[in-house]
């Protein structure tokens, strides 16, 4: 927690679209839900019309994450809501699954 919280505050936030997050307690509270949550989500924070939603990939014995998995679509084609209760689930199972592949 200390260090995420070492990094918001190095961190610049740029706006790119309207909704992207530009302040830096929204972003800390952003993260604690993602964290509490076990996935991300992009509501066009990067690119108008584009939704995404990511998990982490740890290194099981570390504990560390090494890298991370997402799908995206757009709000053409779900709404945010639709498109996390349609995969959230099973982003979750495959990052599990990945970490437990890499882990061995």
């Amino acid at each position: 927690k200390e260090r995420q919280l070492e990094i918001v505050q190095q961190t610049t936030l740029t706006p790119v679209t309207g909704a992207t997050i530009t302040d830096k307690t929204q972003l800390q509270i952003d993260l604690d839900v993602t964290q509490k949550r076990g996935y991300s989500i992009n509501k066009e924070e990067f690119l108008p019309g584009l939704i995404a939603i990511g998990a982490p990939i740890f290194n099981l014995h570390t504990g560390e994450v090494t890298g991370g998995i997402s799908f995206d679509s757009s709000t053409s084609r779900y709404s945010m809501d639709n498109f996390e209760t349609q995969y959230s689930t099973i982003l979750i199972e495959l990052s599990k699954k990945i970490s437990a592949a890499i882990s061995t």
